[in-house]
């Protein structure tokens, strides 16, 4: 193609074709006839997201940004670009911008509302990633009043349940987590989320259906670690050490080498006066 346009639709082809090399190869030939475009360092960038490099992705944005400061995909391309760099504040920052600006955008309505909900749910992870529970949940609420269907998103359910519980309100926790149960029974995050709440509540009737969820979990996920240890603190806490140093020597008979079971196990010792298994255990954790 001789056309910077057709250039464009060459490179979005490869893109479908997960050829992102390719793609950006094509973009810095339609950017060598048409330096100012700002499609060009769109596409550019959203390739290298898809090629996993955020950080040079992120180069694109800003230089289409510094052409077209108010383009609302280039402010939401850029937010994620921070999101998977970790940098979750300027993330935010980003996304916030874009979302001033899908207000002025002239684009079909279905395409509007489509980015209003892609930007709400990225900038609800950067508000929880930065412990803002309260601003994560309202990002969660208005994205649910856009399209009701991401209701039955386990992973929205299970992070606004996480908010709550960082906020205390375990009512609506366990609600929320009831639900993801619900549409997913297979899902171990949402029943060892459950059981958390259940715990922090520290009544004879929740510990039961806590450890039922904890049971349910290992059932799924036998081999994950995770759950061994919630489950061994939850017993630590409650002053059951023997049933807690049962469940910390059956995570390890999964994962002998899970420093932070071994660490655990070590504590429990000590609190048992095992001395020698707790000096063994010890030394286990930092040869890991």
């Amino acid at each position: 193609p001789d056309s910077w346009e057709a250039l464009l639709v060459l490179a979005t082809l490869y893109g479908h074709q997960k050829r992102y090399a390719q793609g950006v190869i094509t973009c810095n030939k339609a950017l060598a006839l048409q330096p100012r475009c700002t499609r060009a360092f769109l596409l550019r960038g959203c390739l290298k997201l898809l090629n996993n490099t955020p950080e040079v992705a992120l180069v694109d944005f800003e230089r289409g940004l510094d052409i077209d400061g108010h383009n609302p995909l280039l402010l939401y391309n850029a937010g994620v670009a921070y999101l998977r760099m970790n940098r979750h504040a300027e993330g935010l920052v980003k996304f916030r911008a874009a979302l001033e600006q899908t207000k002025l955008w002239t684009a079909n309505m279905a395409t509007v509302v489509a980015l209003e909900e892609a930007i709400l749910r990225n900038a609800a992870l950067c508000n929880f990633h930065l412990q803002q529970s309260s601003a994560t949940l309202a990002c969660f609420k208005r994205l649910l009043e856009i399209e009701p269907k991401h209701a039955h998103d386990t992973q929205v359910l299970i992070t606004m349940a996480l908010s709550c519980h960082h906020m205390h309100d375990f009512k609506s926790a366990i609600r929320l987590y009831s639900r993801a149960v619900d549409l997913n029974p297979k899902s171990v995050e949402a029943y060892l989320g459950r059981a958390s709440v259940l715990v922090e509540l520290d009544r004879e009737s929740c510990w039961t259906l806590a450890k039922r969820d904890f049971a349910k979990a290992i059932h799924l996920a036998p081999q994950n670690t995770t759950t061994y240890l919630n489950l061994t603190y939850a017993y630590q806490a409650r002053l059951e050490l023997s049933k807690a140093l049962c469940i910390a020597s059956q995570g390890l008979a999964v994962a002998p080498r899970s420093t932070r079971l071994l660490e655990a196990r070590a504590v429990i010792n000590l609190q048992l006066q095992q001395f020698d298994a707790a000096y063994s255990d010890a030394s286990s954790a930092l040869n890991e």
